[in-house]
C-alpha cells in the first residue's frame, strides 16, 4: 500500500519559533519555519504499519506514531495495567544500572526526561499488554540461566590498533619507525592509508570473531603491547562473500588489550531480562496484541486537525480493514 501527502501540513506552526535560526549556508539562514515545514512533507519516507510497507511524509509518520501510542495507552488503562510511576522510575533505574550514561545518550538524541519517561511508559505498557496473565518464576529463570550458558556468553574481544600500508617500500618504513621506538600510533597516524589514521589506527574493542582468518590468529598469538606480522588484505567475491587473490592492502596489528570470553553473572539485570524474554515466549500463543490494537483503531474516533492527514489516515484504515 502506497500513499501520498497532496497538500501541506501545518501542525503544531503556532507552537514553535518559526523564525528561530537552526543552521546557515554561507551566511544564508535555514529558519525553524522551513525545517519543521519541510520535515512533514519530506516525500519517499517508509514505515511499517500493521505489517505492511506505507509511503508517506514524517508529518503523518510522526501522527500515526502519536496514536498508535495513545491506543496503547487508553488499551492498558481499560484492563487496568497502566505503568505506575514508580514501575517507571524502577525501569529507568534498571536501564542506568545496564548503562550509566542512559539518560546522557538519550539527550544527546535530542530527548528531556519527560520523553524518557514517556518512552518509559510505553514500553512498559505494551510489555504489561503482550504478557498479561502470564508469569514467570525464579526457578524458571534460574534454570533457563544454567541450561544455555552459551546465550549468556560474551566471546573474547581484542582492543587493537593498525596500520594499514600497500606496498612492500611502505611495510618497511612502517618497521624502520617501529624499531626506532616511535609510538605506533604515531606512526600510524604518519603513515597509515587506513581510515582509522587520524585515530592513530585505534579500532576499539572487538569481538576476536570480526577480523578475517589470518589476522584473527596473529592477533591470538600475539602479547599485549606487542604488533603481528604483516597480513595481507585480501579483495572478497561479492557473490561468494570469500577472498580473491586480490590483494588491497597490508596490515599490521598492535594489541592493546583483551578481554577474555566470560559468561555474564545472573545478577539482578540478567534476571529481569531472562525473565522477560520467557514471559514474551509464553505469552506468544495467549496474547494477540497486534489484533487488539488493530480492533482498538478501526473502533476509536481519531479526529486529525489537518484534513489531509486526516484523509490519508481514513485511506489507510479503509484499506486495513479491506486487507490491503
Amino acid at each position: 500500500m502506497t500513499i501520498a501527502a497532496l497538500s501541506l501540513a501545518t501542525i503544531g506552526s503556532a507552537q514553535i519559533d518559526t523564525n528561530k535560526v537552526i543552521a546557515s549556508v554561507n551566511g544564508e539562514q535555514i529558519t525553524a519555519g522551513e525545517y519543521y515545514h519541510r520535515m512533514e512533507v519530506l516525500p519517499g519516507v517508509s514505515m511499517d504499519f500493521g505489517g505492511q510497507m506505507v509511503r508517506s511524509t514524517p508529518g503523518f509518520f510522526t501522527i500515526t506514531k502519536l496514536i498508535g501510542e495513545k491506543l496503547i495507552f487508553q488499551l492498558a488503562k481499560n484492563k487496568g495495567i497502566t505503568p505506575s510511576p514508580q514501575e517507571i522510575q524502577d525501569e529507568l533505574s534498571a536501564r542506568l544500572t545496564g548503562n550509566p550514561n542512559y539518560v546522557k545518550d538519550r539527550a544527546d538524541e535530542g530527548l528531556t526526561e519527560a520523553d524518557i519517561r514517556t518512552q518509559i511508559k510505553y514500553d512498559l505498557a505494551k510489555f504489561k499488554l503482550q504478557t498479561e496473565g502470564v508469569t514467570v518464576t525464579d526457578q524458571e529463570v534460574q534454570q533457563q540461566y544454567k541450561a544455555n550458558p552459551k546465550s549468556y556468553t560474551t566471546p573474547k574481544q581484542v582492543h587493537v590498533r593498525m596500520i594499514a600500508v600497500r606496498s612492500a617500500a611502505e611495510e618497511k618504513a612502517v618497521d624502520a619507525d617501529l624499531a626506532a621506538g616511535k609510538a605506533f600510533a604515531e606512526v600510524a597516524k604518519d603513515k597509515s592509508v587506513d581510515v582509522t589514521k587520524p585515530l592513530g589506527g585505534d579500532l576499539g574493542t572487538l569481538l576476536i570473531s570480526y577480523f578475517a582468518k589470518d589476522a584473527a590468529a596473529a592477533i591470538n598469538t600475539t602479547k599485549i603491547g606487542s604488533t603481528t606480522g604483516w597480513i595481507s588484505v585480501n579483495d572478497t567475491d561479492p557473490t561468494t562473500g570469500k577472498e580473491t587473490s586480490t590483494v588491497l592492502a597490508y596490515s599490521k596489528y598492535q594489541l592493546v588489550g583483551v578481554v577474555p570470553e566470560h559468561i555474564a553473572p545472573l545478577d539482578k539485570m540478567m534476571m529481569l531480562s531472562i525473565r522477560r524474554n520467557l514471559m514474551l515466549n509464553k505469552s506468544q500463543n495467549k496474547t494477540d496484541l497486534a489484533k487488539e490494537i488493530d480492533d482498538m483503531r478501526a473502533s476509536s474516533k481519531v479526529s486529525i486537525t489537518d484534513p489531509t492527514f486526516q484523509s490519508l489516515w481514513n485511506q489507510m484504515q479503509s484499506n486495513n480493514a479491506k486487507g490491503g
